[in-house]
C-alpha cells in the first residue's frame, strides 16, 4: 500500500514529496472529478479481474496552482510466484499539449465541415487515384447520398457515371 513516485510525476501533478502523501487515496482526489470514478473503476476492474494491467487517459486538478491537464496513464502488474498481484509499475505523461492540438483541429475540420456544408455549389475533392476523400451536403445529395461519407473510397465508375469518368 505504498506509492512510489518519480520527480517528474511530482512535477506533473505540480506536488513536492514535502507536501504530498502519495497514496492511491491522494492519488485519486487530484483527479478531475468528472474522471475520477472512472479512473479508479479502470484500476479496481482490472485488479478485480486480475488483468496484467490498465492505460487510460484522465485530467488531473494540479494541487500547486489548480490547473486541469490531460495524462496518459499506463499500468501494469508484477506477481508473485504464485501468479497475484504483489506490485504495479506504471507511467504517467502528461498529453495536454496534444490534447490541446486534437481539439484545435476538432473546431477547425467542424468550422471547414459547416461552411463547405452551407455553400449552394457541389464541392468535392479525390485522392490521386480519382476516389472520393470527401464532398459537401449538396453534393453528395445531387449524387443520391444521404450524407457524404457513403461517397468516401468511391470512384465515379462505382457511382454509375461511367459516360461522365470516361470523359474525364
Amino acid at each position: 500500500n505504498e506509492l512510489t513516485w518519480s520527480d517528474e510525476t511530482y512535477r506533473i501533478f505540480g506536488a513536492t514529496p514535502r507536501d504530498f502523501s502519495a497514496t492511491y487515496e491522494a492519488f485519486l482526489e487530484c483527479v478531475h472529478p468528472d474522471d475520477r470514478q472512472r479512473v479508479d473503476d479502470a484500476y479496481s476492474t482490472s485488479v478485480r479481474e486480475n488483468l496484467g494491467g490498465y492505460e487510460i487517459e484522465h485530467r488531473i486538478v494540479r494541487r500547486d496552482n489548480g490547473e486541469v491537464r490531460f495524462v496518459h496513464e499506463k499500468c501494469e502488474y508484477l506477481r508473485d510466484s504464485d501468479g497475484r498481484i504483489c506490485r504495479s509499475a506504471g507511467t504517467v505523461h502528461d498529453i495536454t499539449e496534444r490534447k490541446k492540438a486534437e481539439e484545435a483541429v476538432r473546431e477547425s475540420r467542424e468550422l471547414l465541415d459547416a461552411v463547405l456544408n452551407a455553400m449552394p455549389v457541389r464541392v468535392f475533392w479525390k485522392d490521386k487515384n480519382l476516389k472520393y476523400l470527401g464532398c459537401n451536403t449538396p453534393f453528395a445529395r445531387d449524387a443520391g447520398f444521404d450524407k457524404p461519407e457513403e461517397l468516401v473510397g468511391k470512384d465515379d465508375y462505382a457511382m454509375g457515371w461511367r459516360e461522365q469518368a470516361e470523359l474525364y
